[in-house]
């Protein structure tokens, strides 16, 4: 006979028999197993998104000043490329014709230009000097920059790449992409 909760014959069908499972507590041992295999994956994603991304950095061309990556330039010294002035990306020259190259650049940071130089960081098989004065430039100030090249004497391409450097040669904004010149060489 089933009991009520008030002491009395419960009416009614009786109820079933309640079975009691008993789960074993996990072991420290099963606990800390868990905690270390977790630990060594969250480990393993890391280093394999780690080397993913130094596998991407490291693929880019390094034969191409032009590639490389490109961080904060300082506020105090710092530039803008403006435009290809005479002979944009892709133009035709005559093979070995004499032209004049022009940039125009914009000082944006705080520093004034003096004493600086466009200096010739690839060989190539058209014909530069190795430096270009760079004009005073103030501040705010746009200034075009040119340099006389001459093309080689056969059908080609002629890519040349300047970056800004002081009267000495030394490098100045090493974080800015290079000015070049790009030119294919034949019959225009």
């Amino acid at each position: 006979m089933a009991i009520s909760a008030g002491n009395e014959p419960a009416t009614g069908p009786p109820a079933a028999p309640v079975e009691v499972v008993m789960v074993p507590a996990p072991s420290s041992k099963s606990a800390r197993w868990h905690r270390t295999l977790f630990s060594a994956m969250a480990l393993a994603a890391i280093i394999v998104l780690g080397l993913t991304s130094l596998y991407l950095a490291m693929s880019a061309d390094r034969n191409d000043p032009a590639a490389a990556p490109t961080a904060s330039p300082s506020v105090a010294d710092n530039s803008e490329f403006i435009a290809d002035v005479t002979y944009p990306d892709g133009s035709k020259v005559r093979p070995g014709s004499v032209f004049r190259k022009v940039w125009r650049i914009r000082n944006i940071g705080t520093t004034f230009w003096a004493d600086r130089r466009l200096t010739r960081v690839n060989p190539g098989p058209c014909r530069s000097p190795e430096m270009v004065s760079i004009p005073p430039t103030a501040p705010g100030q746009t200034v075009d920059i040119a340099v006389e090249v001459q093309a080689i004497d056969e059908v080609g391409h002629c890519l040349i790449y300047w970056k800004m450097t002081d009267a000495e040669g030394r490098a100045l904004l090493p974080d800015k992409r290079p000015v070049f010149l790009d030119v294919q060489v034949g019959a225009p």
